[in-house]
């Protein structure tokens, strides 16, 4: 059975979102404490781009945990209107080998806002990354739990966000 390329780039899109959503749901406090720091570069220049590579402390290092639930920090500020995709520069990290990331802007400055004040909510009571279990998810259960994450680059010891 043959397919065209276009069923082929909606099969491997799709792949790609249920692979990008298991790895997110494994690390759900550094995915909400990413999309605060972009909140924060955007909000402070409203009318400036970033891509994850603005947020990341040292370009230099790969991600020891593959980084792959990283593209779940602006899809989901995406998915609430907050920021919108402008462009595909090339990635500033050597790991990268300069392929294209998203580049993303604001969107809707107020839905950005909104945004804002909820992360800041979730981390008020949240402020210190929660225990892992030792199970992996590699596909999104029923009933959530956290699953062991890899070591973050920028991760301060478990430090809440707020403080950064």
């Amino acid at each position: 059975m043959s397919m065209t390329p276009n069923e082929g780039r909606q099969r491997g899109q799709k792949r790609a979102e249920r692979g990008i959503k298991a790895a997110a749901y494994n690390h759900k406090w550094d995915i909400k404490r990413d999309q605060l720091k972009l909140l924060r570069l955007f909000l402070a220049d409203p009318s400036r781009t970033a891509t994850t590579d603005d947020i990341v402390e040292n370009l230099a290092k790969k991600f020891g945990d593959g980084g792959k639930w990283r593209g779940e920090v602006p899809k989901g500020l995406a998915r609430k209107n907050a920021i919108r995709c402008v462009g595909f520069p090339p990635s500033c990290r050597p790991s990268r080998h300069g392929t294209p990331v998203r580049e993303w802007a604001i969107a809707d400055i107020h839905a950005a806002r909104h945004c804002l004040f909820e992360l800041e909510g979730y981390f008020r009571s949240n402020p210190v990354r929660p225990e892992p279990s030792s199970d992996v998810v590699t596909d999104i259960p029923s009933s959530p739990t956290l699953a062991k994450p890899e070591s973050s680059l920028d991760d301060k010891n478990g430090t809440s966000p707020l403080a950064l």
